[in-house]
């Protein structure tokens, strides 16, 4: 199957190109980059087991990059607040545009109120691309049978606790995240989304000496969250 792009960008983009359209008479350059990536994350050992349906990769925003007088300038967001309340896109896209250019301009005139020295940078390229692109994965992270990785992780531990000897604890992690990313600018609409995951297990034991003895093994690639059979583990 297909990693499916978000439907939450492709209903956000109409607004970012009108606001990036608004924008233009302003700056020299300017990109948008919007994320919507949804995961899941399990940390299971003999002592500890946590759950969540958030990783570090886990994210949703906008960041807008301008440049202007030989520097960029950044603003990031993910609150609908500042798009204002119409339903019309030309009109949120106009409020848009206003609330950040008030902002970003406010960092170039901060610079130049209090004499920041600037290191001057050129202008990137901007050539025309258009990009459309869904992984292959197996599974995604937002629709894994939680309960069955659970069951699988901490058989994992329970075997690892019997057979390496002197074991205090064996921890079995997994993290996957289905992640999507749209860019735009004047001349370039980039989307694309896939799946990415990471498991590892990590055993402790105490040696016939004392010592405290760590074994760690990890894996990861761009496929579903079956991580234990993914990895031969299972």
């Amino acid at each position: 199957m297909k990693a499916p792009f978000s439907a939450y960008l492709d209903a956000l983009t109409p607004l970012l190109r009108q606001t990036l359209d608004e924008l233009r008479p302003y700056y020299d350059y300017i990109s948008i980059l919007s994320t919507d990536s949804k995961g899941l994350s399990l940390n299971l050992g003999q002592r500890r087991k946590a759950v969540s349906n958030t990783n570090m990769t886990t994210e949703c925003g906008t960041v807008i990059r301008v440049y202007k007088d030989g520097l960029y300038s950044e603003y990031a967001f993910n609150t609908p607040e500042i798009i204002g309340e119409s339903k019309d896109t030309a009109q949120r896209a106009k409020h848009l545009a206003e609330h950040l250019k008030n902002t970003l301009d406010q960092q170039l005139e901060l610079l130049k109120a209090t004499g920041t020295a600037i290191y001057e940078t050129g202008e990137l390229p901007d050539e025309p691309l258009e990009l459309f692109r869904e992984k292959e994965t197996e599974q995604l992270p937002e629709e894994a049978d939680l309960e069955r990785l659970i069951a699988l992780g901490m058989e994992l531990s329970d075997e690892g606790m019997k057979t390496i000897k002197g074991a205090l604890d064996v921890l079995v992690n997994g993290s996957s995240t289905h992640i999507s990313k749209l860019f735009l600018s004047k001349n370039r609409f980039l989307r694309q989304s896939y799946v990415y995951t990471e498991a590892s297990i990590a055993s402790y034991a105490r040696s016939e000496a004392g010592e405290i003895k760590t074994i760690y093994t990890g894996v990861s690639g761009c496929c579903g969250p079956r991580f234990w059979r993914i990895c031969g583990w299972s």
